[in-house]
């Protein structure tokens, strides 16, 4: 830990007597969207006396690029790279979704390319825009208006109250060091701003209560029965990133994934890829990503004779190894707030996941904010902990959901859906409107919402966008939380009464038919939201590409908001009658709904069907790439 008084031989001297100092922490995918953006404007014309600040930006591994860079057999247990996404990971969202309106994807590879790529193609692309307007962007050292520097660690960032600056500390990685050695400062700088843009891929989340069920087989419902616990292979999705770890716990074994959002999405399919028997997903909520896959891959079996999904998804978690530690007992496990312990829902069965290889816990990542000095924390990390009270007298907006749920009273204790963090307000830290963050929760538009908070930051950096008095942030604020009570498909995942309000709809209600006119409005809701925001803080940053505003958005804004909803449909109505369904995901789906809102091109095929493309097959010919 960095000590609170700064040794006067530590202490750089980093100070510019004309521009802002600002420090970035972190060069992936958020850090580049803020480089870009700083470049963007100096070529327009924005640096008028010396206005855009002189951003250092603090990267720990060698190279740009975050979570999505190739990492070297040798360096995986290495800490700048635990989080790192595996070499054959593919997007789960159609590329059209996270285009760039300055360089287009046409730009980069001068032709048609399929809809959904692997990592190191998007990758490629990220880079590649990042340096439209300076070749040099990225390298590492001084330049006019910024210094790289990699493989440096950030182990402390406070701030002076007094002096109304922020100190700096960092040390050079060592790469023969522990992933868990702690550094010592060796250098200390002096800034006006901070922006934390190391991605919410830091830390990985593991549900305590599971790890510790599986590992000494204590039944997590009553403490008095003790098992054998389980005696298979217990994984987090981040050791995918090692091959020699994963597939040899998977290719031929039958496995469970706990947890049911978008790592657990590409990870089934994966399994598959790498020849895995059965798939089995466990879902806390039913509403997750797997949950909504209209069909998976299917196989014969021998003694029905009928094709079968490798792939099955549970509305249920674990609560007990059962047949000597070779079985998993899973249910509805729920939360008693009142007694303080789980108890499973007797209302509904239970299952019993026979012969079980490989637990794999799909269950997402934390934000690395452990170097901050605790005033400087967001609050990301326990988002799903923190609760607020609607209005005594809220009524929810009338859609075409309320003839069958009616006016729903809100629960007492409401969540928050990501889009609005507790101690934030538009990426800035409340307590410290000099403090921001640049991170993606829940977006349905990841990259375009990364790109609007990096040149929101970047605004408030200029002066072009001002925090305002804290009793307007606080009106501002729950105006926006009211918004997405009145948005039916955002309040399910914020007010328990909602949610269970829509889990009592019948198994054939029309919202589970992704054609029904009625579906398609709420969608449109839904994602026009996410589309609402990214147009309001890209417009108020001087964003050069107007998609409309707030309240109303113009003919490119509504175009993005029907590429999401394409999207979406590309999973939702997969046919599991049709006779493809042997092979077919939502990657081998018709694209022919999704073109590029800047360019209108639309994506080609695959080259052949996702489950058998290898690793180091060329999907694309790059060789027009960057021209």
């Amino acid at each position: 830990m960095f000590p609170d008084k700064v040794s006067n031989s530590l202490v750089g001297n980093n100070r510019k007597e004309k521009r802002t100092r600002v420090a970035l922490i972190g060069c992936g995918a958020a850090g580049m969207c803020f480089l870009n953006a700083l470049i963007t404007r100096k070529k327009r014309g924005d640096d008028v006396d010396g206005v855009l600040p002189y951003i250092t930006c603090f990267e720990q591994a060698s190279e740009p690029g975050g979570c999505w860079r190739h990492v070297p057999k040798d360096t995986q247990n290495q800490s700048q790279n635990l989080a790192c996404w595996y070499d054959e990971v593919w997007s789960n969202i159609a590329k059209e979704c996270f285009e760039f309106p300055d360089y287009t994807y046409k730009q980069h590879f001068g032709h048609s390319v399929p809809a959904f790529l692997p990592r190191k193609d998007l990758l490629e692309y990220f880079k590649q825009r990042t340096l439209i307007n300076d070749r040099t962007l990225l390298d590492e050292g001084k330049h006019e208006l910024h210094e790289i520097r990699f493989s440096t660690i950030v182990t402390n960032v406070s701030f002076d109250d007094t002096l109304n600056v922020f100190t700096v500390a960092t040390a050079s990685f060592d790469p023969n060091a522990d992933k868990r050695h702690k550094y010592e400062a060796t250098l200390v700088e002096e800034f006006d701003y901070c922006i934390w843009a190391a991605g919410i891929r830091g830390k990985p989340r593991i549900p305590r209560s599971l790890l510790t069920l599986l590992r000494s087989g204590i039944c997590l419902v009553d403490e008095n029965i003790n098992d054998t616990p389980f005696t298979g292979i217990i994984l987090h999705s981040m050791h995918a990133l090692s091959p020699e770890k994963l597939i040899p716990a998977v290719n031929g074994k039958r496995v469970v994934l706990i947890g049911d959002s978008d790592s657990a999405v590409d990870l089934s399919l994966h399994a598959l890829k790498i020849g895995a028997s059965k798939v089995m997903v466990l879902s806390r909520s039913g509403y997750g990503d797997c949950c909504y896959m209209g069909s998976w891959p299917c196989r014969k079996n021998p003694e029905t004779q009928k094709m079968e999904p490798i792939v099955e998804v549970h509305v249920a978690l674990p609560f007990r190894v059962v047949e000597n530690g070779k079985s998993i007992e899973c249910g509805p496990v729920v939360w008693n707030h009142e007694e303080g312990v789980y108890q499973v829902d007797e209302s509904e069965d239970t299952i019993v996941v026979k012969n079980v290889d490989t637990v794999i816990f799909c269950t997402g990542y934390v934000p690395n904010t452990d170097f901050m000095s605790e005033s400087l924390r967001v609050n990301a990390e326990d988002l799903f902990s923190l609760c607020w009270t609607a209005p005594e007298k809220f009524t929810m907006r009338e859609n075409p959901l309320t003839p069958d749920v009616g006016q729903v009273v809100p629960s007492r204790d409401l969540g928050f859906s990501g889009n609005l963090i507790p101690g934030m307000y538009r990426s800035v830290l409340i307590s410290n409107p000099k403090m921001m963050y640049i991170m993606d929760i829940n977006s349905e538009y990841p990259l375009l919402h990364l790109e609007s908070e990096a040149w929101m930051c970047l605004a408030f950096c200029v002066g072009d966008m001002n925090f305002p008095a804290l009793e307007v942030v606080e009106e501002e604020m729950q105006k926006q939380m009211l918004e997405e009570m009145n948005i039916a498909y955002l309040r399910w995942s914020i007010d328990p009464n909602y949610f269970e309000a829509l889990d009592e709809l019948d198994d054939d209600h029309w919202t589970d038919d992704y054609t029904d006119s009625r579906t398609i409005q709420m969608n449109e809701e839904y994602l026009g939201y996410y589309v609402r925001l990214i147009a309001r803080n890209l417009k108020e940053s001087k964003y050069p590409i107007n998609f409309g505003t707030y309240g109303d958005l113009n003919d490119l804004g509504k175009k993005l908001v029907k590429l999401g909803l394409e999207n979406i449909k590309l999973r939702h109505l997969l046919d599991p009658s049709n006779e493809e369904t042997e092979w077919k995901t939502f990657r081998d789906a018709n694209p022919k709904g999704l073109s590029s809102i800047y360019t209108g091109e639309t994506p080609s095929p695959l080259p052949k069907p996702w489950l058998l493309l290898k690793s180091d097959d060329n999907i694309i010919d790059i060789s027009n790439a960057g021209s």
